[in-house]
């Protein structure tokens, strides 16, 4: 009798190691990483909720983002490999329109666009931002917090 119990405890053990065994097996499936374009303008969030874009043309990656009020954040980075560059008229520009008025940044010193990573095959390119932006009539916003994930095709 004791030879009966001590086989059945081993076979139900055997039987509990087998499943454990069989679920560290199991992997899930990864979830996939979505787009998105998000920062903070005057220390209120915004999110381009609407509608989000980005193209590659002629080796300038362009962004542009829509939030639900129709305002809009582009995107016109000339360097889009890993590393922090200065965002200016000339490169990497940032335009923010709002209300019929355009932002642009006052000066590089007050903008940073960092590029965190660029997967060329898979064509994604992660990254975040922030500028102080005037509207060239002494109106001035300050963005800040600024991340993105973009696939262009």
């Amino acid at each position: 009798m004791i030879k009966r119990r001590i086989f059945i405890g081993a076979a139900g053990a055997m039987v509990v190691l087998a499943g454990m065994m069989a679920m560290t097996g199991c992997k899930e499936e990864p979830v996939p990483e979505v787009d998105f374009l998000k920062c903070k303008i005057e220390g209120v969030a915004w999110e381009a909720n609407k509608s989000l874009s980005a193209n590659m043309d002629q080796g300038i990656l362009i962004l542009n983002g829509v939030n639900a009020a129709n305002d809009t954040l582009r995107f016109l980075m000339q360097d889009h490999q890993p590393g922090t560059w200065p965002v200016k008229n000339i490169q990497n520009i940032i335009v923010y329109l709002k209300n019929g008025k355009t932002y642009v940044p006052l000066n590089s010193a007050d903008a940073a666009l960092t590029i965190t990573s660029h997967d060329a095959a898979a064509k994604v390119v992660k990254g975040t931002f922030y500028y102080t932006a005037d509207d060239g009539a002494g109106n001035w916003l300050v963005i800040t917090g600024g991340e993105f994930r973009c696939t262009y095709p």
